[in-house]
């Protein structure tokens, strides 16, 4: 199957549109990350092939009119680089009581 024939997309049950769409580029992109470091809420990038590699692939370009954010939702603030958190969507499509601008 030809990575060309699946396109990512994102939507959550509280955001009744879809969020992103479609690949940034032609190929989608993708990224590798250790798997350790995750497990400590961290993100840190490797080589494809590392020892405890995960590859991680886009979901797409943000539409139009929509907020994305990672989150942490003990603070809820802006999580820092690198760092794990809740992805949070703010669009016309919110449902009442969820992330705002």
């Amino acid at each position: 199957l030809s990575p060309r024939a699946v396109s990512t997309s994102f939507g959550c049950r509280v955001n009744v549109a879809i969020c992103t769409q479609g690949a940034s580029t032609p190929e989608a992109s993708s990224v590798y990350v250790d798997t350790r470091a995750l497990r400590n809420d961290r993100v840190t990038l490797v080589e494809r092939g590392s020892p405890h590699s995960l590859c991680l692939l886009e979901s797409g370009k943000i539409l139009p009119g929509v907020k994305v954010v990672i989150a942490n939702p003990e603070t809820k603030g802006m999580c820092a680089d690198s760092h794990l958190g809740e992805i949070w969507v703010n669009s016309p499509h919110n449902g009442s009581g969820y992330f705002m601008t």
